[in-house]
This record gives C-alpha cells, structure tokens and sequence, in this order.
C-alpha cells in the first residue's frame, strides 16, 4: 500500500505569476531539469478556468469578501497543494484512473472548503512522478480572506487522515503518512529535492540488494557445495559495503533532518509576523469603530444654542478684554492728572511765600 503524499504552500499576490509560469508551463525554460518538455501535452486540468493570472485571483477575491479594504500586501490570497504518491502507486494506474484519482481529491477539497474557492487542478504528467497543484483562495464561510483560519491545525489533520480514507473508499490503494510526525510542510523545492534523494537512496539499496542476491545466489542446496562456495564469498568486503552504504545513509538522513528543521523555523517566524499584523490590524480597527461611534454620537447644537455660543465667545474674546484695557488706559490718565495738580499748588505757595 502507497502513502498519500499532500503538502501546501501559501502564496502572496507577488508569487502568482511566477507559480503560474511553472504550473501552467508557459516558458519552455524550465529550471527544474526534471521537465520532460516533450510529455507536457499530457498534462491535463480538472477544474474549468479563465487564462489563469493575478488579476483572474484578486477580482475573485473582491467579488467573494465581505470587507471592502484593500487586501495587504502580505495576505495569503492562494493555497497550493501538491497531490501525489509514490511511482510505484502510479505504475499499477492506466490513464483513466491517473485521472479519477486526481478529481476524487478534487472533490474531497471542493466537500471541505468550497468548491468555488478551487480556482484550478492543474495535473503534470512530464516529471519524474504525477502529481497534482492544487489551488485554493481561502474565501472563509464568514467572507473573510484567511488562510490561517481555514486551513488551521485542525484542518492539515484533516487533510492527513481524512482524504487518503476517502480516497481508499474510492478504490485506490492509498494510506496516510505515520501519525504523530511533527514535520512541517516543505517548499515545492525542497520536497522535490527530497523526493529525488529518496529515490537515489532507494535505488543505492536496490543495487546492494541485488549485490548480496547475486553473491548468496550460488549457494545450493547441498550442503557440501554449500560450504565450500560459502568459503568463496568475500563476507568482510560485503560487510564493509554495507557499513559504508549505512554511514552514507546515516549522513543523508541528518542532512534532510537539519533542512526541515530550517523549513519549520521559517514558518514559524512567518506565522509569529502575521500575528504581530493581526493585532495591529485589530488595534487600529478598535480605534476606527470608537471614532465612527464618535460621530454617530454626535449632535450638531440648535440655532439658538449656536448664537449663545457666539455671543459667549465674543463676550469673552473681545468685549471684556476691551473694557480691561480701557480701566487700564484710564487708572493712568486719572494719576498723571492728581500729579499736575499738587505740583501747581506748590508753584502757587512758593510765590506767596516770596511776596
């Protein structure tokens, strides 16, 4: 039985054309080497779209959201999944069930999170393993524009234990991973790259395999021939191949352990930014509804309230400092006046004095 593989990427608005390019093999300058250009008419879509593209995304988006503010530039817009199994698992599928295998896990995502948020199913059949993108806006029930809210830890359980069993129920011979990995999604990249050093590693054993059939092949049945062809086999080269296979192996493993560590680190630190966003978004949102509340509150005064208003303001402003400045001007003019007085008087007594 072969184990259902399912991994998702989110994508910002600025990653869509780029996903695009790859997804819907719109250069004949692939990067990945694995691109077999001359199978590419096999691959095929299970969902009916417009000429996917960036613009086709956001007025979905705008059409389906509730809110009427302008989508951040940091906002998930699209989940890709990466739908697949092993080579083994395709080997035993003719065309026909290739195809069927995809849509059943189409139709799982459509029942789970809305068939109108599925924008495209995409399937490549010119690399080394089929395997399907799968996009989803995540349009919530609410109308919000939230990957974290429609694909939560619960959700990823989901998709985990609940679309292999369904798919099982549709006849494919499919399982889920080992329960109970903490391992986090890798990039398209970086689960290719895995992908490909599973496969050297398996094709390494393969051939160590065949290496000790061979050897222990001419052993027979009789018991003297096979103690004397026993003899013959180079046992300490054998054993030391093997321990160079397992040291070989080891190494890999660790290498792939420290890359996913990497992986789990970085999304650890995108999921702690988008929480620091949220709750700048949601202090800002508080302080827009209490402004609003602000102003529905707020009654202009009546016509006659206004003119008390206006006549208290020039009271204040323009009447009383006036008047101080009068009493002012006026305290002076009165003590110059009593001055001019007692100095006259004293002139005048100072002439009868003299006479």
């Amino acid at each position: 039985m072969s184990f259902l593989v399912a991994t998702m990427k989110k994508n910002k608005a600025e990653n869509l054309n780029g996903i695009f390019m790859h997804d819907f093999r719109r250069t004949e300058n692939h990067s990945n080497k694995e691109i077999d250009v001359t199978k590419s008419a096999d691959n095929f879509d299970l969902i009916e779209h417009q000429n996917m593209s960036k613009q086709v995304i956001m007025d979905y988006i705008s059409a389906k959201r509730t809110s009427k503010r302008a989508v951040r530039k940091d906002a998930v817009v699209l989940n890709e999944w990466i739908i697949s199994s092993d080579q083994e698992f395709f080997k035993g599928l003719d065309a026909d069930q290739i195809r069927q295998y995809f849509q059943t896990a189409v139709d799982w995502f459509g029942q789970q999170f809305g068939r109108d948020n599925l924008q495209y199913a995409v399937v490549h059949m010119d690399e080394t393993t089929p395997h399907m993108h799968l996009g989803i806006v995540p349009i919530n029930e609410d109308g919000s524009l939230s990957s974290k809210k429609m694909f939560d830890r619960n959700a990823l359980k989901r998709v985990q234990g609940e679309l292999p069993k369904y798919l099982a129920d549709h006849g494919f011979d499919i399982q889920r991973g080992i329960a109970g990995q903490r391992k986090k999604h890798l990039t398209t990249k970086e689960y290719k790259a895995v992908q490909i050093e599973k496969e050297a590693i398996k094709h390494e054993l393969a051939v160590a395999s065949a290496d000790l059939a061979q050897s222990a092949g001419i052993l027979k049945v009789d018991h003297d021939e096979a103690v004397n062809q026993l003899d013959k086999l180079d046992l300490k080269g054998i054993m030391q191949s093997l321990r160079r296979l397992l040291a070989k192996l080891r190494r890999r493993f660790h290498d792939l352990v420290k890359r996913e560590k990497a992986v789990a680190e970085r999304e650890s630190a995108l999921t702690d930014r988008e929480h620091a966003v949220a709750e700048q978004e949601k202090a800002v949102n508080q302080k827009v509804a209490a402004f609003d509340e602000f102003l529905n509150a707020y009654q202009a005064p009546n016509p006659s309230a206004q003119q008390a208003f206006y006549f208290k303001q020039l009271n204040d402003g323009v009447i009383k400092p006036a008047e101080k400045l009068y009493t002012a001007i006026k305290g002076v003019d009165d003590e110059s006046a009593e001055k001019k007085l007692k100095v006259a008087q004293n002139v005048n007594m100072s002439r009868q004095r003299s006479r």
